[in-house]
């Protein structure tokens, strides 16, 4: 019955076919055009055409090949979003002089009903460029928050750090990329990475030139390479393994010896030492600097100092010996505490600290420590969201801030060549006086005046750092710096004036989280970025960029 059914239908659907066939062939002679209807013609319509110069400087003309202008009666060109006057047109051209004060982007024309039509892209040149020879490849899935460089000289390495789960696709099963990853000069993995990483984000890193580590990190994790007993603080080797110190018993102790042998022995973290919030909330650790006599002192928002008692402990169970420690610390580097600095040996603990979160801190030359965030006192003191802390861990209420600023101070950063402190956020006034997010301090706390942030639009301002010869780069989410296109990315001179030549960069996404200074070679400076950055002068970038500045000739 089966067959029959199925033969049966089958014939059905073969006549079907044969009748429908048949009226498609009658119908074919009536269809004219494209069922989906002719195309629609654009009134202006770029074409694929190079124009007569790809790239060229302010001041210079080009020509674009564009179809339709002259059937158009009102209509607006633009090069990267600066109105421009045709110099001339015809047809099938457009001649445009490239306006002063450009960076690179695209030509287009806007007609008067709002419609846009966008041309190739044009590379304005200027003393700004990428460099070619630094690739990250596809990059980093996350976000880079700083850098560890390593090597007395050029070219250097990096520890980069952060929250990330990936680097140029170079996870795998069995090589894991969490929150660190060790990358050299031109931005390929060092062949000796390994480990599992920290189980949270990092934020910050230390560079220690010894015979047992190279680098301190610390931030949000209680674990590094699946090792428990971790916290938010820890010694790494540079290949990105965890140091680690081989105990047997009597170093701790075997409550059962005879039946549970294997708990003689145990594999710790070698650096012995920790920070925890206990509900204060922020994130544990945010900074770590390196003193002048060799030991590290560490920022954040933790309120304990924790260390493991071995003598007490099992291979199982350890225990925690606390000190009450609130946002500033120093500790040698195998984690010890000093109880010297921010310690009141008569109470046996810290002051209060800060009401608020620390989000950044930078380190001046005399190990003073200057903290930035959302708090309003610290130690029972009025502050504006800043404070500094002396050599001792102590405040210096010397540093003159006078009442601060009125809202979140969201990142700090410092030049020791310059002698000169940036600071950046959603503040509106400081010390009363009226500003837009970005001040410059001098070293004593007070406002340098000489730097004056010009205004934007279409968002704020998220990083500004001082190079070496004093020009700064300023970033962020704006459109426009000082009624000049610029987006996202500044670079100024030391008073706050856009640097000429060097805003040639196009289109910029993402966010810098830190900066470095590599110097000055054959008159060419070259600065690393790191960050979060998508797109830097209008093309794909993997969270980290090297960009060139020439000396002007």
């Amino acid at each position: 019955m089966y067959k029959r059914y199925f033969y049966r239908n089958a014939g059905i659907l073969l006549t079907l076919l044969v009748l429908v066939a048949g009226v498609s062939c009658k119908k074919t002679d009536s269809l004219v055009g494209s069922p989906y209807g002719a195309p629609v013609k654009q009134p202006v319509q770029f074409l694929d055409a190079k124009p007569s110069e790809t790239s060229g400087l302010p001041g210079d003309e080009v020509t674009f090949k564009v179809m339709g202008l002259k059937e158009q009666t009102d209509f607006q060109v633009f090069f990267n979003q600066i109105l421009v006057q045709p110099l001339s047109y015809t047809d099938s051209l457009l001649t445009i002089v490239i306006p002063q004060n450009a960076s690179s982007g695209t030509v287009s024309v806007t007609l008067k009903d709002g419609r846009n039509f966008f041309g190739p892209l044009f590379t304005v040149i200027g003393y700004v460029s990428l460099d070619p020879t630094f690739s990250t490849g596809s990059g980093i899935n996350g976000t880079v928050y700083g850098f560890a460089r390593t090597g007395s000289t050029a070219p250097y390495s990096y520890l980069i750090y952060g929250s990330f789960n990936n680097y140029n696709n170079t996870a795998t099963a069995t090589k894991f990329v969490n929150n660190v990853e060790y990358i050299n000069s031109t931005g390929g993995v060092a062949n000796n990475s390994q480990g599992l990483g920290a189980s949270g984000a990092v934020y910050a890193g230390l560079t220690f030139q010894t015979s047992e580590s190279q680098f301190i990190i610390g931030g949000a994790f209680s674990k590094y390479a699946n090792r428990s007993n971790i916290n938010n603080i820890t010694r790494i080797h540079n290949d990105l393994s965890l140091d680690t110190l081989f105990l047997q018993v009597p170093q701790f102790v075997n409550p059962d010896p005879v039946n549970n042998p294997k708990a003689n022995y145990d594999t710790v973290a070698k650096f012995n030492g920790g920070f925890n919030t206990l509900n204060r909330g922020g994130n544990p650790v945010v900074k770590l600097f390196k003193s002048n006599d060799g030991k590290v002192i560490v920022v954040g928002n933790f309120n304990n100092y924790d260390s493991i008692y071995y003598p007490r402990s099992t291979a199982s169970l350890k225990v925690q010996d606390l000190t009450t420690m609130v946002n500033v610390a120093k500790i040698d580097t195998a984690g010890s505490l000093d109880l010297t600095y921010n310690f009141n040996t008569s109470t046996h603990t810290s002051g209060v600290g800060a009401n608020g979160y620390i989000l950044s801190a930078i380190k001046l030359d005399n190990d003073h420590i200057v903290m930035v965030g959302d708090f309003s006192s610290y130690n029972g003191q009025s502050v504006g969201r800043i404070v500094a802390v002396d050599q001792n861990g102590q405040p210096d209420y010397s540093f003159n801030t006078g009442t601060g600023a009125n809202d979140a101070i969201k990142n700090i950063t410092f030049c020791s060549a310059t002698q000169k402190i940036l600071i950046t956020g959603l503040f509106t006034s400081y010390n009363g006086v009226a500003c837009n997010g970005v001040v410059m301090l001098n070293t004593d706390g007070t406002v340098d005046n000489s730097f004056s942030q010009k205004i934007i639009t279409g968002g704020i301002v998220n990083y500004a750092g001082q190079l070496n010869n004093g020009k700064i780069i300023i970033s962020g989410n704006f459109k426009t710096y000082d009624n000049v296109v610029r987006q996202g990315f500044v670079i100024a001179n030391p008073d706050g004036s856009l640097a000429s030549g060097y805003n040639n960069i196009g289109a910029f996404g993402g966010q810098i989280y830190a900066i470095d200074d590599l110097g000055t070679n054959f008159g060419v400076n070259a600065v690393m970025l790191f960050g979060s950055i998508s797109v830097f002068d209008s093309q794909q970038v993997g969270g980290i960029v090297k960009i060139l500045l020439q000396s002007p000739h």
